[in-house]
């Protein structure tokens, strides 16, 4: 799937190979928004915890980024998180605070931001940097292998490639990254979609009582696949739902206060 911006209109372009057969049958267009002005960027993600996806984007022309929230019947409606973002590009979401809220980090003209999400959809933000020039593009990952999720960037305004070291501390300003981005719990399952069975594999940061569910659209539990404590690491369970409806379901991480939901789908 690539996204492309044709005159201010966010399109989703699907690839279709050849031996598909009536593969052009098996989509619609919806359109989230016909005014997305020179838009650069866009990213989903469940971003208030309804277990509905919603949409991030960056505009370049109107220095903005906003988020499309799903309510939940494929309807979107435009928030605005900056309107201060000088050329937006590039636009990711992360829990980088440990708080159980989705924050957002985007990068533009000589900068990259943290935008903090107060648990209520209302965004503070965080400057990492404004050392390098034009940003392009964001992506977090644990680069010096310490536990902590690190920032890549590339800038081609001054063709550099930089990584920007999390130091563990917490942000006390907006020109320090002393951030513990690591969330406290992380998971996710494969294959994904799946027929009968499927493993689910989390990583857990600091020891404590887990709990592990699989449920239904309804919030019905059908099963409890882990009940007890837990020592950091990554763990594997696997999860055989052959008893069950093909359809959607809910798998749900918690330690402690700190929770994590996941989709997941049984094919036949």
């Amino acid at each position: 799937m690539l996204a492309k911006n044709i005159g201010g209109l966010i399109l989703f372009v699907f690839l279709f190979f050849p031996g598909a057969a009536d593969a052009q049958h098996l989509f619609e267009q919806h359109i989230i928004t016909s005014s997305a002005g020179s838009v650069r960027d866009i990213y989903a993600v469940d971003l208030d915890g309804d277990f509905d996806v919603d949409v991030l984007s960056t505009s370049w022309l109107e220095n903005t980024i906003s988020r499309f929230e799903n309510d939940g019947t494929g309807v979107f409606v435009e928030h605005v998180i900056s309107s201060d973002a000088l050329g937006a590009q590039s636009v990711f979401s992360i829990d980088h605070d440990d708080d159980g809220d989705t924050d957002v980090i985007a990068a533009g003209l000589q900068r990259i931001v943290i935008y903090e999400n107060d648990g209520e959809e209302q965004f503070s933000e965080i400057r990492i940097t404004s050392d390098l020039l034009k940003m392009l593009l964001i992506f977090p990952g644990d680069i010096d292998h310490d536990g902590d999720i690190d920032i890549l960037s590339a800038a081609p305004g001054d063709d550099t490639i930089a990584w920007h070291e999390n130091l563990g501390a917490g942000i006390t300003s907006t020109e320090e990254l002393e951030d513990k981005l690591t969330p406290p719990i992380a998971f996710n399952n494969f294959p994904n979609p799946f027929q009968s069975k499927t493993t689910i594999e989390f990583r857990v940061s600091e020891p404590g009582q887990v709990t592990l569910d699989v449920s239904d659209i309804q919030g019905r539990v059908f099963a409890r696949l882990i009940d007890g404590y837990m020592n950091p690491g990554i763990h594997r369970v696997e999860f055989d739902g052959s008893g069950l409806a093909p359809g959607l379901y809910f798998t749900r991480l918690r330690r402690g206060e700190v929770q994590v939901v996941r989709k997941m789908v049984r094919v036949k």
